[in-house]
């Protein structure tokens, strides 16, 4: 359980460093939507989020938490839409998952941090596309810990990630074209929360 935690905590903070980065990595080039499953060892695959990537706007729609993120790059904005209540916040920056989404140079893949090791260990097709394939290894408690992390350099972005328990962060189903701009507005039957 701890080396789980320490593994998406990794994960997080390799995230946030991206995105907080003085210049942010370009967005991508090409539109795109995708649905993003999490596979545990022994249990089927369950749908976590449904990722949509237009000019400089994401929307990634949490299906556990029934909520929804609009993130606006040119505003480094996030909205967050809360459908049961019909009402959304509005934060600062990007938030929540947005963070595992935005697009990161290959200098960031791995946190800049002295304990931990990154490696590129060749490439592999995900989802469709090529990825470069990273093995990230640092020490929590004596003990190495690894993760593999697969990047496409055309969008940026990270396709899977596989934590040292096994368990597998996956983009599937990545369709690129043109985004419906309606998918990153709030709707209009939403009121502004507290």
């Amino acid at each position: 359980m701890m080396a789980r935690m320490a593994v998406w905590s990794l994960l997080w903070v390799a995230a946030l460093v991206a995105a907080t980065q003085a210049a942010p990595a370009p967005w991508p080039t090409r539109e795109f939507s995708a649905v993003v499953v999490r596979v545990d060892p022994g249990r089927p695959s369950t749908e976590v989020a449904r990722v949509y990537v237009g000019r400089s706007r994401m929307r990634v729609e949490d299906t556990k938490a029934q909520r929804t993120y609009l993130y606006d790059r040119g505003q480094n904005v996030t909205w967050i839409l809360v459908g049961p209540e019909r009402k959304y916040i509005q934060v600062p920056r990007a938030m929540g998952p947005v963070r595992l989404f935005l697009p990161v140079r290959q200098t960031e893949i791995c946190p800049q941090l002295r304990e931990v090791h990154c490696r590129l260990v060749g490439t592999e097709r995900v989802a469709g596309r090529t990825a470069e394939r990273w093995r990230i290894q640092w020490t929590v408690g004596g003990r190495v810990v690894e993760q593999s992390v697969w990047w496409d350099p055309e969008l940026g972005i990270r396709l899977r990630t596989r934590d040292a328990a096994g368990s597998v962060l996956e983009v599937r189903s990545l369709r690129l074209g043109p985004q419906p701009p309606s998918l990153f507005q709030i709707p209009g039957d939403y009121r502004r929360g507290p």
